[in-house]
Order: C-alpha cells, then sequence, then structure tokens
C-alpha cells in the first residue's frame, strides 16, 4: 500500500456560474473521488469567498451525501484527519442565499402632486425595461416635490438604516423627507439649508444647491442628519424656482444648471475649494421647462462605461458626456411645463425613464444603442399603478442595487493511499 502526501485542488478567483450566483444552482465543488481500492486522508481544507455578494454564500463539506464541517458566510477552513474511504467523493457545497439583487435590481419611488400620491416601483435593473416589476400605489395624498433621490443610509440612522435598504429622500418646501419601501415617512423636516429646489447624493451625504446664483451648497449627513456648508470658489447657478434645471453629483463633481432654456451648466469640485467650471453650449437649451434629468452609464454600445447627464425638456432633449465634455442635443420635446419637478432616473444602465407634467406622460431614453432611441408614451403606459395624475412639481427617486458577485478560492491538501 503507497502513500503519497498530494494538494487535491488548488484554485483561485473562480467565477461562479449564472445558476450559482442567482441561487437557483447548487455551488458544488468536488474536492477528491476515491476508487474501489483508493483512500485518501484529507488535512486541510480552505474555501474563501470574495465580492459584495459573498455573504449569501455559507460553505458546507459534504462527504457522499452528509455534512461533515459547516462553514460561516464566505469562509470555510478545517484542519484534522478525515477519512475518505473507498468509492467515496468529497466536496464543497453552497446554496447560495437568492437575492432579486444580484444582477442590480432598480428600486425607485415616485412622488406627485396630483392623485397619483407616491408609487414605489422595483424593476429588473438591466436591458431596456418597458415596464415595472411591481408597481405600488403606497400613499394616494398629495405628494408634492421639487426633487427626490434614493440612498442607503447606514446602521443607526435617524427613522432606519441598516446599510443595505435604499430610504428615498424628498425636497419640498425647504425641507427634506425620508420614506422607506411601504411610503412611510421615518424622518421629517431635515435641515438643509435655505431656499433651494433640488437634492442630490454621493451616498454618505445629501447635497442641496442653492437657488439661482450661490456660492454655497448645503450638506446633510445621512448617519446623523447632521449638517455643514461647502462654500464655492466663484459663483454657480442651481435651479431656480420656476422652469428649473438640474444639480447632480458624479465621481467627485457636481453638475449645475438654473434652467432648461439655459446654454450654461456649471461644474463644481465637491468640497467646493476649486474654481467652478463653466461650459456653455447652445445645445444645452433643451427648451423653455426641463422635465429632469439623471447620470446614466451605458452598459454595452459604443458609449459603454461613459457617465452620461440626460435631460428631457420642452422641445428637445439632450446627453452631455463628461469625460468627453461634449453635448448632443436631441430632437423630441414634451411641451410639458414641469415647473419646479426633477422626474428623471436610471432605471437600468444606460436607461433613463423620466416623468412630464404633459398629458401625465413618461419618456424613456437608452443610451446603450448605436443610435440612442426614446420613447414617449402617450396614452400614458403602465409604469406606475394609479392612473397618472402629476401636477408639476413631482421627484423620481432610483437606486439600481450593486450586483452581488462572488468569487471563490478553494486548497485542499492530504495524503493518498493507493
Amino acid at each position: 500500500m503507497a502513500e503519497q502526501v498530494k494538494v487535491y485542488i488548488n484554485v483561485n478567483d473562480v467565477i461562479p456560474s449564472n445558476g450559482q450566483l442567482e441561487g437557483t444552482t447548487d455551488l458544488d465543488v468536488d474536492i477528491v473521488t476515491t476508487g474501489g481500492s483508493e483512500r485518501a486522508v484529507i488535512k486541510d481544507v480552505v474555501f474563501t469567498v470574495e465580492g459584495n455578494g459573498k455573504s449569501r454564500c455559507t460553505p458546507t463539506l459534504d462527504l457522499d451525501g452528509f455534512v461533515t464541517n459547516t462553514g460561516t458566510p464566505a469562509d470555510l477552513s478545517i484542519e484534522g484527519n478525515l477519512i475518505v474511504g473507498p468509492s467515496s467523493t468529497l466536496k464543497v457545497k453552497a446554496n447560495t442565499t437568492v437575492s432579486s439583487s444580484w444582477n442590480g435590481e432598480f428600486v425607485g419611488m415616485a412622488f406627485f402632486e396630483g392623485s397619483s400620491g407616491m408609487n414605489y416601483l422595483t424593476g429588473p435593473g438591466i436591458g431596456s425595461p418597458t415596464n415595472m416589476t411591481t408597481k405600488v400605489r403606497v400613499v394616494s395624498s398629495n405628494h408634492a416635490c421639487d426633487d427626490a433621490v434614493a440612498a442607503v443610509p447606514p446602521v443607526g440612522s435617524p427613522g432606519g438604516g441598516d446599510g443595505i435598504t435604499p430610504y428615498f429622500y424628498k425636497c419640498y418646501n425647504n425641507q427634506i423627507n425620508k420614506y422607506d419601501s411601504a411610503g412611510t415617512e421615518v424622518a421629517s423636516s431635515i435641515s438643509h439649508g435655505s431656499t433651494g429646489y433640488s437634492v442630490t447624493t454621493d451616498g454618505e451625504f445629501l447635497y442641496r444647491a442653492g437657488s439661482q446664483s450661490n456660492s454655497t451648497i448645503w450638506a446633510t449627513k445621512l448617519s446623523d442628519h447632521s449638517q455643514l456648508v461647502i462654500n464655492t470658489a466663484s459663483a454657480y447657478q442651481g435651479p431656480q424656482n420656476n422652469q428649473g434645471s438640474y444639480f447632480l453629483y458624479h465621481d467627485g463633481y457636481f453638475y449645475s444648471k438654473r434652467e432648461g432654456g439655459y446654454s450654461d451648466i456649471w461644474i463644481i469640485s465637491k468640497d467646493g475649494t476649486s474654481v467652478v467650471n463653466t461650459v456653455s453650449n447652445s445645445d444645452f437649451n433643451v427648451g423653455s421647462y426641463s422635465d429632469g434629468a439623471c447620470v446614466v452609464t451605458p452598459a454595452t454600445g459604443p458609449k459603454a462605461g461613459r457617465a452620461l447627464i440626460i435631460e428631457q425638456g420642452t422641445s428637445y432633449w439632450s446627453y452631455y458626456d463628461i469625460v468627453a465634455n461634449t453635448v448632443t442635443r436631441m430632437s423630441g420635446g414634451t411641451s410639458g411645463s414641469t415647473e419646479y419637478a426633477q422626474g428623471g432616473a436610471e432605471i437600468a444602465p444606460g436607461v433613463a425613464l423620466i416623468f412630464t407634467e404633459w398629458n401625465d406622460q413618461a419618456v424613456k431614453i437608452d443610451m446603450n444603442p448605436s443610435t440612442p432611441t426614446r420613447s414617449q408614451f402617450n396614452p400614458y403606459p403602465d409604469w406606475i399603478q394609479h392612473n397618472p395624475a402629476f401636477g408639476n412639481r413631482f421627484g423620481f427617486a432610483g437606486y439600481i442595487k450593486p450586483q452581488q458577485h462572488f468569487t471563490y478560492s478553494l486548497l485542499a491538501t492530504g495524503i493518498e493511499i493507493t
């Protein structure tokens, strides 16, 4: 009888199949299968999982269908002498937790001035959705809104926060209110500075621009709702009290536009210390009123990975390529007098859904194809639960959950006996 020290398996950063990531197929990795006259003594097994979805995977060590050891989420480490007899199989198994957000599920809350109230929406967060997966009118009464944004507050935040679940923040009448997915107001009158009609976030703070010419940005911390003031190096123009446009955050900078008909935007560093950069181009002018705007990042096509600001206006729509610093104006207006609203959100990578006051419609713009596609829905599609009545003060807060992928590594050593 011969004995030999052996490394049975040594793999690193293996990407599971889609079924294993989704939780529809067990993760099943063979370590050793012995023949009728073979035996093995396993000395060490180390199985680790990495990635933002690693907590979904709790591994077990399985011998011929019986669990011998159970690890913790994302980790299994065993030392000793595990005997594997003839005609046996030792493997690592894991039934990954099913998660709707593994592929980047979209969640959103639409706040309307009219009888549509508040609508909670979920969608696949991939492709170019033609509708939402779930649509619930959670509140039927008027919920006028100047702007809205979604964010994941940390554990212990006022009104709730577990570091995983998105909440929705509405800006109206110079205050910010916080809501959960059931439409329950969990924090009200959050301090955010003086008069303004916009709110954006970097995931740590809520930021609000002043109205029209200003040199101040107000920041409210998500964790405790404390406030600080950012003084900009020079003046910028924020969304005004009628025909207002957008105030958006992306990758360390704010992007501000006063109204739909303006030909200028202002780019401001997050700390406000650098000189405010004004970009002027007549293609920024999308008509008298702006229905809404958002930052999208296409997943495919010639613009894949490039952050774009999409704005829908009365007469045109436009997209601004942040890296290239170029703006392109496209035909297709809504004729809507959306006076205070900011009805835009990214619902899937590269896809914007923007509500408009005109006949209570919606516009979907997909930047993934080589030639962007725009669909204006009239009569109104079934994007929300209730027959539409928006008014002209509404907001759309959207959040695409991070893809919960993971990779695994496995090392197993022992003695082979033949």
